[in-house]
C-alpha cells in the first residue's frame, strides 16, 4: 500500500493492485475494517483523524457497491 502511496514503483501499478486485490477479496470485511483502518491511522503524513475517518467511509461505500 505505501508504494502505491508514495508511487516509487509506478511501472509495477498494475501488478500491486491486483496483489493487493487478491489478498483482500479473502475477506474484503477485515480488509476494510482492520487493515485499511489501521493503514490510515498509523501511516506518516496520511491522514489527520477526520480525513481517516472520511476516507474510511468512502471506502465501505465502495465495499456496499461491490457487494
Amino acid at each position: 500500500m505505501q508504494v502505491l502511496v508514495q508511487r516509487s514503483h509506478a511501472l509495477l501499478h498494475d501488478e500491486i493492485v491486483t496483489a493487493i486485490y487478491n489478498m483482500a477479496a479473502v475477506d474484503f470485511t477485515s480488509f476494510y475494517g482492520e487493515f485499511l483502518r489501521h493503514f490510515l491511522q498509523t501511516a506518516a503524513g496520511m491522514a489527520d483523524s477526520q480525513q481517516t475517518t472520511v476516507l474510511l467511509a468512502v471506502f465501505h461505500g465502495e465495499q456496499a457497491s461491490l457487494g
